[in-house]
């Protein structure tokens, strides 16, 4: 199987109380770690610009050649109905070009949308897509369309051009247990996996405090079995295996009573990338 391709999202990494101060920072960061690149969303230069910085499109592109670097990009959409959501995702789509990444990871819709909705969402988003030449891989999360493994099953089964960005830590919030009792709904949705965020979640929480405190250990070897056996997909497609090991900031991260996260995140993504090359051996 051929080694994992792995980025570093700056949610999480960049900006006050957390590991580097700007994107600017980060990059060299990502480079010397050996990563492949960043995973960020394209509508960061308008909406996050505190943690974009001095870098905008030709700068940032310009310094991930001289890097190495890739970007794999993000589309988040946002409205009140299900056009709103399309018309937004179809503005960000036309930003997509000039990264030149194959894949589009897309956090889209809405946990509210009827299935008629749900089902227009995806299909209409893979048609535009499909126009534009990239693969699109939907994100598992909680507040989006496919907030839980029983509703993300049955939409697979009814949109065939549906595959995953398996961030599987929303799951068990949603379910608030490791749902293994769903055992038949993650396999499918393992075997309809195309990129992985490697971030480990608990039955009250996205994120456990520190996933390499054996305390934590239930929740660790779970997801890392999940990710397995989506590499193992990938790997029989003769696909490239992408994983981000995306670790958020508080609140996503537990802090202390000062509020200064109780795990630095860089130590955890360079942990967790660390990890991929072991589950992958």
């Amino acid at each position: 199987m051929t080694a994992p391709q792995i980025f570093a999202s700056p949610w999480g990494l960049v900006g006050p109380d957390l590991p580097f101060g700007s994107l600017a920072e980060l990059l060299p960061a990502v480079a010397d770690a050996g990563l492949t690149g960043i995973e960020m969303p394209v509508i960061a230069f308008e909406a996050f610009p505190e943690a974009v910085g001095e870098l905008d499109e030709s700068r940032l592109a310009a310094r991930l050649d001289e890097l190495g670097l890739r970007l794999f990009p993000m589309i988040l959409t946002f409205g009140g109905s299900c056009d709103d959501h399309l018309a937004d995702f179809g503005r960000q789509l036309d930003l997509i070009g000039r990264w030149n990444s194959p894949v589009v990871n897309v956090h889209g819709g809405a946990d509210a949308f009827s299935d008629d909705d749900a089902r227009r969402f995806l299909r209409t988003a893979g048609e535009m897509a499909g126009d534009h030449g990239v693969a699109l891989s939907h994100e598992t999360h909680r507040g989006r369309i496919l907030h839980t493994p029983w509703r993300t099953a049955r939409l697979l089964d009814e949109v065939d051009d549906l595959w995953l960005t398996a961030d599987l830590s929303h799951w068990v919030v949603t379910c608030e247990r490791l749902p293994n009792d769903r055992a038949d709904d993650l396999a499918v949705a393992l075997a309809r996996t195309r990129h992985v965020h490697a971030r480990v979640g608990f039955d009250q929480g996205p994120q456990v405090p520190d996933p390499r405190d054996p305390r934590w250990s239930t929740f660790v070897d779970a997801h890392e079995r999940w990710w397995t056996e989506a590499f193992a997909a990938i790997g029989a497609r003769g696909d490239q295996i992408t994983v981000t090991p995306e670790w958020g900031p508080p609140p996503y991260a537990p802090t202390d009573g000062s509020g200064v996260p109780l795990a630095d995140n860089w130590e955890l993504v360079q942990w967790s990338a660390e990890r991929m090359d072991f589950l992958l051996a």
